[in-house]
């Protein structure tokens, strides 16, 4: 094969997938690279039912009201300085309040 670029692409209305086959030769040796790129599109309806990471964290207080900030942010996937700004908001806010201490306590969300 000639040196080059090689491109095949698969898609439908959620998901389009681009191989790149990358052919380069030097000192006589003939390299191959495979180069896969994956879009994913979300639907607009589901775009637009997502929730607000403050909404997220509140579902799993009330799921566990017991977790930590800490447990909480390995859950969400936000980091623990993260999460501790959106309970103070939503302290600040009346929408949560933590009942006992910081490690025998839970939380009371308010709806």
């Amino acid at each position: 094969m000639k040196p080059g670029v090689k491109l095949s692409s698969v898609w439908n209305r959620m998901t389009s997938l681009w191989c790149f086959i990358v052919i380069s030769e030097k000192n006589g040796i003939i390299k191959y690279t495979l180069r896969v790129i994956l879009l994913v599109v979300l639907p607009r309806d589901y775009q637009e039912t997502t929730k607000t990471s403050a909404e997220v964290i509140k579902d799993i207080m009330l799921k566990d009201p017991t977790i930590s900030a800490a447990d909480i942010a390995k859950k969400v996937g936000l980091s623990i300085n993260g999460v501790q700004y959106h309970i103070k908001k939503m302290k600040a806010s009346g929408e949560i309040e933590r009942e006992g201490g910081d490690f025998v306590g839970k939380w009371k969300v308010n709806l």
